[in-house]
């Protein structure tokens, strides 16, 4: 299989660069999201939002950093997948200060998302 038919796979498991990309990734989320529920989110807003949520987020999206695909991967799509729950509740809440709420949110779509990990590695429409 040729390196670039799979970029999202390999960006992840490169190390430092698939960490950085999945930042980037997130904050490309946080704003894309803000969109979609007509608020204005910029970069800087979206970066504070992520540095917000604290230890478990940055704990999660650092685990990227071990040079393991079978945990990367995983860890990844998790992440993400609650990153987007959590904004998404987030702004439905009317964008509150206080975070700390939003941890269980963070931590049952963690879990959700590991219970249907293979689910996503079976779905014939993927990359």
């Amino acid at each position: 299989m040729p390196l670039g038919c799979c970029p999202r796979r390999v960006i992840v498991v490169a190390p430092l660069l698939g960490t950085m990309a999945l930042i980037a990734n997130d904050v490309y989320l946080v704003i894309k999201l803000g969109s979609v529920y007509e608020e204005e989110i910029g970069e800087k807003a979206a970066v504070s939002l992520l540095s917000s949520l604290g230890a478990y987020f940055v704990g999660s999206t650092l685990t990227t950093l071990i040079p393991f695909a079978p945990l990367q991967i995983p860890v990844a799509v998790g992440t993400t997948y609650a990153l987007g729950r959590v904004v998404t509740e987030w702004l439905k809440a009317g964008k509150p200060a206080d975070l700390s709420p939003f941890k269980t949110v963070y931590d049952d779509a963690l879990r959700e998302a590991k219970k249907n990990i293979e689910l996503f590695k079976n779905d014939p429409k993927k990359r």
